[in-house]
């Protein structure tokens, strides 16, 4: 379906409705941000955002910011459905692919501290009826976590079937040998299958469904009531449609939609900036969280417990990008400054944007 011809119209309208908009806004700051210059970090922020998006022809986006204790901006750009012509706002709701992965890193933590589970177990300790072929069973949590289990990627993640059984996660694993690549904590290997493994753990040791764990455990809690792993309870008024390009460089809607609870563990947290913004704040405040998550492996320091570690000139910083058909995110935090930003899109191509839009953003607010 060819979509593409207006979109930039569509995009430039209603960016300059907002410019307009902030540029007469008056401003009313709380005390803390005083010596912050707010106005100036958010028309910089809108201008670098209209900027890419019109250079990178993106539908929609959304975009949270926070310092210290507040969202200081929260704001959604051009069309979550192009068709539709609706507006993103910074309640609509993106699939935020490997984001997903610090959701599930937490929620081991939150079994960990509770004394239900080791990092270094032995997985098959854990899941004894799983079919592990040479070493794979000597896997452990904590390098499941770490990326640093051997247990390769996956290749097809079928999202046309969009498994959503409340069995779909178990029975994919009970019909699959898990066989490492590499001996366990040798290597360094990214892992979204992995990940989906922990998801598992979580329901062994919780005895309730990953959702449902991580529902009533963290979404809730640090304030994400709009989210949810399971895409089909989050309400048609805030879904985000996916796009990418075809081979003639036109936009256009992808039809499945990237969902099955096989793949929950490492990809389907659908959530909005504004909820996001709410846990970046609450996270932050975690200090024994936060001291794990910054002090990584010397022997990998790639990704710990979950996140990946970032470090400019200017700052060190924690998150993770992500990327799955028909959408692109990315969520930076900055700990030591109490700093945090998400980006969602919903688009597949051109993925430089998120860096592009989120590391300046981040370098003024740290200069500040």
């Amino acid at each position: 379906m060819e979509i593409r011809e207006g979109i930039s119209q569509q995009l430039t309208g209603l960016i300059c409705m907002v410019l307009v908009a902030i540029g007469c806004e008056k401003q009313s700051l709380p005390e803390i941000y005083r010596d912050l210059d707010l106005v100036g970090i958010q028309r910089f922020a809108d201008s670098l955002v209209t900027s890419r998006m019109n250079e990178y022809e993106i539908p929609g986006l959304s975009i949270g910011i926070v310092k210290d204790d507040e969202i200081i901006f929260a704001r959604g750009y051009g069309l979550r459905d192009l068709a539709q012509d609706y507006p993103v706002t910074k309640n609509s709701i993106f699939h935020t692919a490997s984001i997903s992965k610090l959701f599930t890193a937490q929620g081991i933590l939150i079994l960990r501290d509770s004394g239900k589970l080791k990092l270094n177990s032995k997985i098959s300790n854990i899941l004894p009826d799983l079919d592990y072929s040479g070493n794979s069973g000597d896997i452990t949590t904590r390098q499941l976590l770490n990326h640093t289990s051997g247990l390769p990627d996956i290749r097809d993640y079928e999202w046309e079937k969009a498994l959503a059984s409340k069995d779909a996660l178990r029975n994919y694993f009970e019909h699959l040998t898990l066989d490492a690549r590499s001996i366990p904590g040798t290597e360094y290997y990214y892992s979204n299958l992995g990940y989906n493994l922990l998801a598992l753990i979580i329901e062994e040791v919780s005895a309730q469904s990953f959702e449902d764990f991580i529902k009533d455990n963290i979404l809730l809690p640090y304030g994400m009531e709009s989210s949810d792993f399971e895409y089909p309870k989050i309400p048609d008024s805030l879904k985000s449609t996916p796009y990418t390009k075809n081979w003639f460089g036109n936009i256009e809607q992808i039809s499945n939609y990237p969902y099955s609870r096989v793949h929950a563990g490492s990809s389907t947290l659908n959530s909005s900036a504004q909820d996001i913004s709410n846990w970046m704040i609450k996270v932050m405040k975690e200090e024994h969280l936060i001291s794990e998550i910054t002090s990584p492996d010397d022997n990998f320091p790639q990704i710990y417990l979950g996140f990946q570690q970032y470090e400019t000139k200017r700052f060190k910083g924690v998150g993770h990008f992500g990327g799955d058909p028909g959408f692109r995110s990315f969520l930076l935090m900055i700990p030591s400054q109490k700093i945090g930003l998400v980006l969602l899109a919903n688009c597949d191509y051109d993925e430089d944007f998120r860096q592009e839009i989120i590391l300046p953003i981040a370098n003024e607010l740290v200069l500040n």
